[in-house]
């Protein structure tokens, strides 16, 4: 690892030319490929390099740290500013944040979970963890394990409430079970038996973005959030 972090620094933070190229390209008028490449040395050097450094950052930190272990790589885990529009309506090419992710697994998969971060101006900016929509496959490992380990699951439960963070998924609104699971529909854990995902998030602030404290903020978050993220990978 020391070879691809060795020449990033440590984040710098996001100064607000940076931050300003986002808020332009939330107009209309500057989703346009001429207006971007003009300009395309702000997205170089005041986001896309930045997070390089907060990558990198980051990984040496988990490297460091006694529990939390985070994976990836400062040149995959930033995710483009180039959409994907093949299948959208919305023909905008450009993103109008910078984002990056963490994985549980050193393969640098997302089966065992992630922490991501978002940074979005001028207030949509927040950092995520958790598994996202996997597959059914996947999901039932994770059913099972609540309901066999019931106690396992509220420990998981009171110790994001106690780091001010609530779980969050899709399926609340499911009237029915998940196939094979109709019979715990009465029990303790059939609300999140119905969740589709799994996440919890915390929002990020101006300051800390424009500064190195997203580093902290960061490595603070997966702290809170890893008794999640140890529950899901544990999960087989």
């Amino acid at each position: 690892m020391s070879d691809k972090l060795g020449h990033l620094p440590p984040f710098p933070g996001i100064r607000q030319e940076g931050l300003d190229f986002l808020l332009q390209l939330k107009d209309e008028k500057h989703q346009d490929r001429s207006w971007f490449n003009a300009r395309k040395h702000l997205y170089t050097d005041e986001l896309h390099w930045p997070m390089h450094c907060l990558v990198a950052d980051i990984l040496r930190r988990s490297a460091a740290h006694p529990v939390v272990r985070l994976y990836g790589d400062p040149r995959k885990s930033v995710f483009r500013i180039y959409r994907d529009i093949r299948f959208s309506k919305n023909k905008h090419p450009y993103k109008t944040n910078v984002s990056c992710r963490f994985t549980v697994d050193p393969g640098l998969t997302e089966r065992n979970g992630l922490v991501y971060v978002h940074i979005e101006p001028p207030e949509q900016s927040f950092v995520a963890a958790g598994i996202y929509v996997p597959s059914v496959k996947r999901l039932r490992p994770i059913r099972l394990r609540m309901i066999h380990e019931p106690a396992a699951w509220q420990s998981v439960l009171d110790r994001l409430d106690e780091a001010g963070l609530e779980p969050e998924g899709h399926g609340d609104d499911l009237k029915g079970m998940p196939q094979g699971f109709a019979e715990y529909r009465d029990s303790d854990v059939a609300r999140y038996l119905k969740w589709t995902s799994l996440l919890v998030s915390r929002p990020l602030d101006a300051e800390q973005i424009r500064t190195p404290a997203l580093s902290d903020a960061v490595m603070s978050f997966a702290e809170d959030a890893w008794p999640l993220l140890q529950f899901i990978s544990e999960a087989r």
